[in-house]
């Protein structure tokens, strides 16, 4: 038992040469223990090893059909191989011993779903959430099932009975958030991630979603406030800071919106959507001159992008600087041949 604990130890964090040195070490105290034998099946399907596996899979299979474990390895085994129905009857013949039920049925669940059967794997899903009531992988894979289905009634009355028996699984309230951000239901939405928040006020991704639910109904006060509570949690500031200059632009306050782009800058001195954002209020204001250093510098940071190429190639004709204008031009209509304006402008 000490030996398997080990085993399982190392297989759990991920240490297959230590998970198989503890095999080899175990098999030469117990060379007939069958849990060994199965733990060595185990390290050698995380290596790949297919063909040693196979051997193995056949030496093993008169005396552990009765073995969950083995089972595991023997569906895991045409998994990998990319045959999933066979892995599916495997796991079913498994359920027979009442054993692992949660395990294999998000494992049958997870074949559907590599099958493209969102409806089997649904049925799964459901079942190992029954199975375990709190396992947040079952349920997060039900509402995306549910959304391939194009079950939108039936996936939140799934949500909201979840939620009557509980209320306080951050995953489910975080779901039903995200479900009605997606239906543009914003107040609802809001209602959700308010609820997982006062579960869990740490939970920095549901603040930018309640916060993104805010700019999506223009209350960006609002929003802005949202942000600031998410700067107190956060270690990196830089995107959020982007936001809330995303908001006073948007408010019609320019030089608090600037404020905020170089803070961004500040936290990270390379993030080139500032910068372009940067440009665009400059811009605004009237500082051509500033307007084109940063777009200039938020394109050598992200040269591939077709709309900073555009941006900064109107900027250097609106400067009169046409040589460098077509750098840009170049880029455009080796990249967009088929579109006009890009080879008038390059012709003009």
């Amino acid at each position: 038992e000490e030996l398997d604990d080990i085993i399982v130890y190392y297989l759990e964090l991920g240490d297959f040469n230590y998970a198989d040195m503890a095999v080899t070490y175990g098999l030469k105290l117990h060379p007939n223990s069958l849990d060994i034998k199965i733990k060595k099946l185990e390290v050698l399907l995380e290596w790949e090893d297919y063909n040693t596996a196979k051997e193995m899979i056949d030496e093993l299979k008169g005396s552990s059909m009765e073995n969950t474990d083995f089972l595991v390895c023997y569906a895991k085994y045409y998994s990998n191989l990319g045959n999933p129905r066979k892995s599916i009857d495997i796991c079913k013949k498994a359920l027979e011993l009442n054993e692992e039920e949660n395990f294999l049925n998000n494992f049958i669940a997870d074949e559907y779903v590599n099958l493209g059967d969102p409806f089997n794997a649904l049925k799964h899903y459901q079942q190992a959430l029954k199975e375990d009531p709190t396992d947040e992988y079952s349920l997060e894979n039900a509402m995306i099932c549910f959304s391939d289905l194009n079950k939108s009634e039936e996936a939140i009355a799934f949500l909201n009975d979840y939620l009557d028996n509980f209320a306080y699984s951050e995953v489910a309230w975080s779901e039903y958030g995200q479900y009605y951000f997606n239906r543009k239901n914003y107040e609802e939405a809001i209602k959700g991630f308010d609820y997982m928040l006062a579960i869990n006020s740490s939970a920095v991704g549901v603040y930018a979603s309640k916060a993104a639910c805010y700019e999506a109904l223009n209350q960006y006060k609002k929003a802005v406030e949202v942000y600031e509570e998410m700067l107190e949690l956060e270690y990196t500031k830089a995107f959020t800071f982007y936001k809330i200059g995303l908001c006073y632009k948007a408010l019609k306050q320019p030089t608090v919106a600037l404020n905020y782009f170089q803070k961004s800058l500040r936290e990270d001195p390379q993030f080139y959507m500032a910068m372009m954002e940067q440009s665009y209020l400059y811009e605004e204001m009237g500082g051509m001159p500033e307007a084109l250093h940063f777009a200039r510098e938020a394109t050598l940071l992200n040269d591939g992008n077709l709309d900073y190429q555009k941006r900064l190639a109107f900027l250097f004709i609106d400067s009169g600087k046409f040589e460098e204008s077509l750098s840009c031009l170049k880029k455009l209509v080796d990249a967009e041949p088929s579109r006009f304006y890009n080879w008038y402008a390059y012709t003009e």
